[in-house]
């Protein structure tokens, strides 16, 4: 809240060995396409950082410092690391003063010094207008979701994409595929989708649940076969709670905090049924859990808070 300090990101101190560490502030015309390596494609999931949360604070500095430390030790604890998804609420805008974009270089920072490529989607926190000390919150956020994606795209290593035009107000929408050692058809398709908040609602608008839709049917038309689905929300879907609840429905691990759901069921999880290919959904959003269940063949994943925003 108010006017802090910028944010500033010592990168050589949190500098992986034996990994790249020299960093271009501009993403590549080009990229190359992700790959698995050794029959493996290594992938971490970062989820609500919350980088610039009580920015003006003698806390916030501290939790943003102590993420940074998370990443890097999750990235030297794994020889084989492919690819970094972050799932949202990167950072708490509401609690930051024009200096967005600054907060998310810092956020990707380790991960573009350990050369590991990366890509994003935004939640709710991620273009939440700033709340003053007063209490009184602005009616649109310093840095909308649109400039945000924009910077994110720009990034040395960032796989992000903007959603097509006709989708907005959701940004981050695309998809990722993943190939093979050797080989020119996917093995998985990675579909990245916005669940909105913030400076929207909070829901998979039904525009993208039918963009998801074409997006799997045009894959399988381009590659004639199925190739397996794997999809990357923040906030969680309906049929989270609902398989929670279902005492016959295999779970595992921790449920610590209620299922928040978007605030209507746009059917997105219909959709995936429709499809038949896709595999699992991952999210995050509520900080506490980190269960998976199996619900109709398709695994139900959280992401836990990762860290100390």
């Amino acid at each position: 809240m108010g006017t802090a300090a910028q944010p500033q990101v010592a990168l050589n101190s949190l500098n992986s060995s034996g990994r790249t560490a020299s960093i271009d502030k501009s993403a590549p015309a080009s990229k190359p396409p992700l790959r698995f390596k050794n029959g493996r494609f290594v992938m971490y999931q970062f989820a609500d950082l919350h980088f610039g949360e009580g920015e003006d604070t003698p806390w916030g500095p501290k939790a943003d410092k102590g993420n940074l430390q998370v990443m890097y030790w999750a990235l030297e604890l794994e020889p084989q690391v492919d690819f970094v998804l972050f799932t949202g609420d990167q950072l708490t805008a509401n609690n930051i003063n024009e200096n967005a974009t600054l907060y998310y270089d810092m956020c990707v920072s380790v991960v573009q010094n350990a050369g590991v490529p990366h890509s994003s989607i935004l939640g709710n926190h991620d273009s939440w207008p700033l709340v003053l000390p007063d209490g009184t919150t602005l009616k649109k956020p310093k840095t909308t979701r649109v400039e945000l994606m924009k910077h994110i795209m720009s990034q040395q290593g960032s796989y992000s994409n903007m959603a097509p035009e006709y989708l907005l107000p959701a940004v981050s929408v695309y998809s990722l595929p993943v190939f093979p050692e050797h080989g020119d058809t996917p093995a998985v398709l990675m579909v990245m989708l916005d669940s909105g908040g913030g400076d929207f609602p909070e829901e998979v608008l039904p525009s993208q649940v039918d963009w998801f839709k074409q997006e799997v049917v045009n894959t399988r038309t381009r590659y004639k076969t199925d190739i397996p689905v794997v999809v990357f929300v923040h906030i969680p879907l309906f049929e989270y709670r609902d398989a929670l609840m279902d005492q016959t429905v295999e779970c595992s691990g921790a449920a610590e905090e209620p299922v928040s759901p978007t605030r209507n069921n746009t059917h997105l999880f219909a959709a995936m049924e429709e499809v038949t290919n896709v595999r699992a959904v991952f999210v995050g959003h509520n900080h506490c859990n980190d269960f998976c269940c199996t619900y109709h063949g398709i695994y139900l994943c959280y992401g836990r808070h990762s860290g100390f925003g």
